[in-house]
């Protein structure tokens, strides 16, 4: 009996090496179980060259919906030093920071 649970946990943490935990291993995941019979059914256009006006529009939409993390963690730590501020904004602050640090996207890889 103790076999047929440790045999179930392997199987847990099997599932679990495969469950994707970042951006980048999540597109790894999709393109590896993409699929291929939804590819044959549908049309492949050729891509266009993109006008520079639509180009521009896209980088502005982008930049607006990029949050720098660096700039983000610079700004929290600024809130930190000044020993004037509030003590719920000083909370968000370190709330965000341990938020950005948790984050796995964040880590440096080796």
């Amino acid at each position: 009996m103790g076999d047929s649970n440790t045999n179930n946990n392997d199987n847990d943490n099997s599932r679990r090496d495969d469950t994707p935990r970042s951006l980048n291993e999540l597109l790894k995941f999709s393109i590896k179980y993409h699929d291929t019979e939804v590819d044959r059914t549908t049309t492949h256009t050729t891509p266009e060259v993109m006008d520079e006006e639509r180009r521009k529009f896209l980088q502005k939409v982008f930049h607006e919906l990029t949050v720098s993390e660096v700039e983000e963690l610079q700004k929290n730590l600024q809130i930190l030093t000044n020993p004037n501020q509030d003590v719920e904004v000083l909370e968000e602050a370190l709330e965000q920071i341990h938020i950005s640090i948790d984050n796995l996207d964040n880590a440096k890889g080796s």
